[in-house]
């Protein structure tokens, strides 16, 4: 998702109904600074507010995701590709958590295997598998 193009998009469509970040924010029940930094591609809205942000701006959740205003002939190709891009960006942060978690793993189980002097083979081979296992998903 590129969050600057949907913050610009959100701005926009803001101005165009002659509110305010606070007004936005009043009806959204969040903060004039959360408004901010969607706006300025530095987050986007949690997923319990994108409906009522969507209506607020009279578009889709479709059309929020792409950024734009889309056509009726559109509107197909743009879900396929908006549905992709969630699922791509959703693998990619679960990779990332799996990389953070196996080295996790692997600090903490040769902390104790120096901490405790124990450098059996078994540990060792256990630590070298968890990082597969995790690296792998």
């Amino acid at each position: 998702m590129n969050q600057e193009k949907i913050g610009k998009f959100i701005a926009n469509l803001r101005k165009e109904k002659n509110m305010t970040q606070q007004e936005l924010a009043k009806k959204l029940g969040v903060t004039d600074r959360a408004i901010s930094k969607w706006e300025n591609g530095r987050g986007l809205p949690d997923y319990s507010l994108l409906q009522d942000l969507c209506d607020t701006l009279s578009i889709s959740i479709n059309e929020l995701f792409s950024g734009e205003k889309i056509s009726k002939e559109d509107y197909k190709t743009k879900a396929e590709e908006n549905m992709s891009k969630l699922i791509n960006d959703n693998y990619s942060e679960k990779k990332k958590i799996n990389w953070i978690i196996a080295i996790s793993v692997a600090v903490v189980y040769l902390s104790i295997s120096i901490l405790f002097d124990i450098w059996a083979y078994s540990w060792i081979i256990w630590v070298g598998y968890s990082i597969y296992r995790f690296i792998k998903k």
